[in-house]
């Protein structure tokens, strides 16, 4: 027999490929014969309920004159944002909290931005977490994870700690 390759970018990008003729190869190399195919891509589609538990942080960036920040955090998931509870005076906030959110397939990605509360003034940023999702979908769940906490310049500013859950609705 022999054996052919079809570059799949083209059906990744555009979900079809219409049929069309590719060579086949010997195993000696030589080509023999064409098979003509047509290819159709039907990505798994994501739709259920992704469940985000912050669990804690370490280390954060001290923001406040008086020695402490005030955290909290934003959980951003598509066009959704939920945000936790402020943890007053405290480098390394506990919050143990659970963030529910529908996801489908446009969804690749949580964002965590951690601020610093203030009463008297806009609200200071302590740092950014990006979470991919790929592995929570595969696998349903991921065990508790420090992700590195980012300021603006790429330069690490703490940890978080979190753990995800995805119930697929399909």
């Amino acid at each position: 027999m022999g054996s052919l390759t079809i570059p799949l970018s083209q059906l990744f990008a555009e979900r079809q490929i219409a049929p069309c003729k590719y060579k086949v190869q010997l195993p000696n190399g030589k080509f023999q014969g064409e098979l003509e195919i047509g290819l159709k891509f039907f990505p798994k589609v994501h739709h259920g309920v992704l469940d985000v538990h912050l669990i804690e942080a370490h280390g954060l960036l001290d923001s406040d004159a008086l020695g402490k920040s005030d955290p909290y955090a934003a959980i951003y998931c598509h066009k959704d944002i939920q945000r936790s509870r402020v943890i007053e005076r405290s480098l390394n906030p506990v919050w143990n909290e659970h963030f529910r959110f529908n996801v489908n397939n446009e969804v690749t990605e949580v964002l965590i931005k951690l601020f610093d509360k203030d009463d008297m003034r806009s609200d200071d940023p302590l740092g950014n977490v990006v979470i991919p999702l790929d592995k929570v979908f595969a696998d349903g769940e991921t065990a508790p994870m420090k992700y590195k906490v980012l300021g603006s310049k790429g330069q690490p500013q703490g940890d978080v700690s979190v753990a995800l859950k995805f119930s697929s609705m399909d």
